[in-house]
């Protein structure tokens, strides 16, 4: 169990029903609920969560509208978008960005695609023919429009059909 849920338990943040639910799904045994560093007092609490936090090595960033703006039109550049879902594909040219955290921006307005862009077959050809394959997806947006999907790369590897492409163009010159 991560601290975060273990410390959230013992300050008693979780609802006895819950807790009995969790208990019978296996996912709280006793120790987690017993312990001697139970927080008692708000500053004790946020104290364990700060540690929690650092210890998991998150990192909390929040980024404006006009920050993911700024950063797509100061970062954009070229790529392909390859898309493979079953025995189907499409590839199409795309304009990305870079955020600050290193996701990748791609512009995109339509139904989430999550699924689609994590699928591991799925990857975004950069302007410097590598392969960007995508772990996480979350959607940014204006009011309420969907203006972009923020990528995080789960790997990078080098197009080996550019490659290809090299060695040949060698060889015939």
């Amino acid at each position: 169990m991560k601290n975060l849920a273990r410390i959230a338990i013992q300050a008693g943040l979780v609802s006895p029903d819950m807790l009995a639910e969790f208990r019978r799904w296996g996912f709280v045994d006793e120790g987690t609920v017993k312990s001697e560093e139970v927080p008692d007092t708000p500053e004790k609490l946020l104290h364990l969560l700060n540690a929690a936090l650092e210890e998991e090595h998150m990192v909390i960033m929040k980024e404006t509208d006009v920050d993911a703006l700024k950063a797509y039109l100061d970062s954009m550049a070229p790529g392909h978008l390859h898309l493979v879902e079953g025995d189907r594909s499409a590839h199409f040219p795309v304009t990305y960005g870079k955020l600050p955290s290193g996701e990748y921006l791609l512009p995109y307005r339509s139904d989430n695609v999550e699924e689609l862009l994590t699928n591991t077959r799925t990857y975004l050809l950069d302007r410097d023919h590598m392969r960007v394959y995508f772990s996480e997806v979350r959607e940014l947006f204006f009011g309420d429009t969907k203006s972009f999907v923020a990528c995080k790369p789960s790997m990078i590897e080098k197009d080996p059909d550019h490659e290809l492409d090299r060695t040949l163009a060698s060889a015939a010159g």
